[in-house]
């Protein structure tokens, strides 16, 4: 303890110390004087001893009552910062946590919620368990630098793992200090996830926006001479025999030019829409009809589900028409070797439908899956990367959904969801 800890109880015993020697000075004076023999002597010392024992008892106990007041407001006020402290802590809205020896000393619910798991689970836990096994080196050398006293504070990023097996993006930051003599770390954990792909939604935005502007610019400059130029090229292919194969490859590179040019248009321009009472069935048997022939050149047999409980959805006819060619397009060209495209529709709740794509094609790899939909993204060698982000555009119109989920060599299934009614 430090002289300033102490200093309380030493003061009562120097005032004790001081009182004793008072009194004992000036009492023994007083009986020198006052005792007229021995006897009177003896029962004046007496009566000092009880009066001194009485005096200093209540002066110990009005010292010891003010510190033990000064004691108890002292730890009232720690009580109190404590709780609000800890009431501060308990109800954060980012994870706190204190780490010592590979576990967590302690750890607050929104922590525990973050993961998905109850606050005992996770004080039980290894660390390493809540991070995804590519990030644990990142993660191990983290912690070691701040053990060791390499740095005070660190603040990173990376993947962790929920009870339920989904991977979340995480923010971390961790300062050293000690706890109960040892070396730990005490810190803050938010779940970036939704941030991630928030930000992730404004970039395709952007991009979304910037392709716009190119399209509203340039579409309608290339589409005047492409006019010209298929005219000619038709011109000289009736008058100029002998090169026909030439001018049918000129005239079919002429057309994918003017499809992409098309496509740059419907983003570019704004749309007049007519929302009407359709009839799914309807809309997707006659996609089946405009891709069945080019689904039998390429070996594919397309088939349909469609139950009778569907109801009629609220859409626009084209603008689906177009999302589901995209799709049964790409599905057809994504088998080249033959196979089957199943179409199936199914009601999601009350409101929403899903009609199902499922392909047996090579799938797409997870590194590849992040970027669909992007502007001038694809897959595909001969591709635009257009056709999809306008789909994701026309669902988002129509306040639906459309989810990809894909395994390379395993195929695609692409689900279409659609409220019935917007």
């Amino acid at each position: 303890m430090k002289l300033k800890e102490k200093w309380p109880v030493i003061k009562i015993i120097l005032i004790y110390l001081l009182t004793a020697g008072i009194w004992v000075l000036v009492t023994d004076q007083v009986l020198l004087i006052f005792a007229k023999d021995i006897k009177e002597f003896y029962i004046m010392g007496v009566l000092k001893a009880l009066l001194f024992i009485f005096v200093t008892a209540w002066l110990l106990y009005i010292l010891i009552a003010r510190l033990v007041n000064k004691v108890k407001q002292v730890e009232g006020s720690l009580t109190e910062a404590e709780i609000k402290y800890r009431s501060l802590v308990e109800e954060a809205l980012v994870g706190v946590y204190l780490y010592q020896d590979g576990q967590f000393s302690y750890i607050n619910p929104r922590y525990a919620e973050i993961f998905g798991y109850t606050q005992e689970e996770i004080l039980n836990m290894d660390v390493m368990e809540l991070v995804f096994p590519e990030d644990k080196p990142l993660v191990t050398e983290n912690i070691r630098r701040r053990i060791s006293g390499e740095v005070k504070t660190l603040r990173y990023f990376y993947r962790g793992v929920r009870k339920d097996g989904r991977i979340i993006n995480l923010e971390v930051h961790g300062t050293a200090t000690l706890y109960n003599g040892k070396p730990a770390i005490i810190g803050t954990l938010l779940d970036i996830t939704d941030r991630i792909k928030t930000e992730e939604l404004l970039r395709k935005s952007d991009k979304l926006a910037v392709v716009g502007e190119l399209a509203a610019g340039v579409a309608h400059e290339i589409r005047n001479p492409l006019t010209s130029l298929r005219g000619f090229v038709q011109l000289l292919q009736k008058q100029d025999h002998e090169q026909q194969r030439y001018f049918e490859i000129m005239l079919s590179e002429l057309d994918r030019i003017n499809f992409i040019v098309s496509e740059f248009l419907l983003l570019a321009k704004p749309q007049v829409v007519n929302f009407e009472q359709k009839d799914l069935s309807i809309i997707l048997q006659n996609v089946i009809g405009l891709l069945e022939s080019e689904a039998i050149l390429n070996h594919v047999q397309i088939t349909l589900a469609y139950p009778s409980d569907i109801p009629v959805i609220e859409c626009e006819e084209n603008q689906i028409k177009q999302v589901c060619i995209n799709i049964l397009k790409n599905a057809i060209e994504a088998t080249p070797y033959g196979g089957i495209v199943e179409i199936r529709v199914q009601r999601l709740g009350l409101d929403k439908v899903v009609i199902q794509f499922i392909d047996q094609g090579s799938g797409i790899p997870a590194e590849r899956m992040e970027k669909l939909g992007e502007p001038f993204y694809t897959t595909k060698d001969k591709g635009t990367g257009l056709g999809l982000m306008v789909s994701y555009k026309i669902i988002e119109s129509h306040h639906g959904e459309l989810k990809i989920k894909s395994e390379n060599n395993e195929g695609t299934i692409v689900d279409v969801i659609l409220p019935v009614k917007r």
